[in-house]
């Protein structure tokens, strides 16, 4: 299979059950961690994603890594955001699956949702972990009502003490508005995966494949 041509440092596991049609799976940690943050979980994936795991391309000045600058005023540092998220998009455009989904965690499922929301032809589905809808990247143009054929998935934790759970219910608000399918759910947990919201994950990621 031909890996995609960028800068961008990732990890490939080719689909333990593969099939002619094998679909793609890109991981997106948060910031602070790389590529190798959340390839503990492929082990619960379906066995036929070929899945990616994708290092953020900016150094984090306490460790690990980033996908964009975020100022103290909340907002985005522009010029980093859109090159992560042109890169991002370039790797999807490169991938010769029949379909793919992103899985995001936090700053990862900002920026899954950002490709999403604004190239939804490129995804057949979409989770977002822990984040929230980059509504502060207001130069965006998302597509709203282009969602029909692309699934969302967003989970979060009640006690989350980093993006608390507003940041979820107004993703939920903002999607009803939308003709996307969307599951939906809150669980009792921090800002974290817990064993219950990654069987959900999995489940609705196998469901995904199943019905395409």
């Amino acid at each position: 299979m031909k890996q995609p041509t960028t800068e961008l440092v990732y990890k490939f596991f080719p689909a333990r059950e593969p099939g002619a049609q094998a679909p793609a799976l890109i991981l997106l940690h948060g910031r602070g961690t790389d590529e190798n943050d959340l390839t503990g979980l492929i082990a619960h994936f379906d066995k036929r994603f070929d899945i990616y795991s994708i290092r953020a391309p900016y150094e984090f000045e306490y460790g690990g890594w980033t996908w964009f600058l975020l100022n103290e005023d909340g907002s985005y540092g522009r010029a980093e955001f859109d090159k992560s998220l042109g890169l991002l998009l370039d790797f999807v455009k490169q991938l010769d699956n029949a379909d793919t989904y992103v899985l995001g965690f936090s700053m990862g499922s900002m920026m899954a949702l950002a490709a999403g929301l604004t190239h939804p032809e490129l995804f057949k589905g979409l989770v977002a972990q822990s984040g929230l809808v980059p509504e502060q990247a207001d130069h965006l143009t998302m597509q709203w009502d282009g969602l029909s054929d692309c699934r969302f998935c967003i989970t979060h934790g009640v006690y989350d003490p980093v993006l608390t759970i507003d940041h979820a219910r107004r993703a939920k608000e903002l999607f009803a508005k939308s003709n996307a399918p969307v599951f939906y759910k809150e669980y009792p947990m921090g800002h974290e995966i817990s064993p219950e919201c990654l069987d959900d994950v999995a489940q609705w990621l196998t469901d995904c494949i199943e019905h395409r």
